[in-house]
């Protein structure tokens, strides 16, 4: 597996950069931080892709919700997993087809849990056995 390229995108500056410290400790990745949905959009927008965002639920102007369906629309197989304080948003993650919620505040712990499913996710879903 190559570097994996990891979004970060919510409106809490201290969370996000809670983050990214955790993340930029992975030898395997690179990660670029947003605080702002409509940033993170107008990157796909421009044809940059990620295999990995983590998505709050609640922002604005854009929510998570919204922001990765509008995702999806270029991008079918980025590992979305949505970052909140509030389970009852899970069940609409469905729709988006999202890979995890973490519940906020997050734990390192759970961070480098979800990582390792993702990294197992990413190494065996895309392998084609020819013959």
């Amino acid at each position: 597996m190559n570097f994996m390229k990891i979004a970060i995108c919510d409106d809490e500056k201290n969370f996000v950069k809670k983050i990214y410290e955790y993340l930029r400790q992975q030898p395997d990745c690179t990660v670029e931080c947003f605080l702002s949905p409509s940033a993170l959009l107008k990157k796909y927008e421009a044809g940059e892709q990620y295999d990995v965002l983590f998505l709050d639920v609640l922002m604005k102007p854009i929510n998570g919700m919204s922001l990765a369906k509008r995702i999806r629309n270029y991008d079918s197989r980025t590992i979305i997993v949505f970052l909140t304080a509030y389970v009852e948003y899970a069940p609409a993650g469905y729709e988006v087809n999202a890979f995890r919620y973490l519940l906020k505040p997050i734990s390192v712990n759970d961070l480098l849990l979800v990582m390792k499913d993702i990294r197992y996710q990413l190494t065996n879903s895309f392998k084609v056995l020819l013959k």
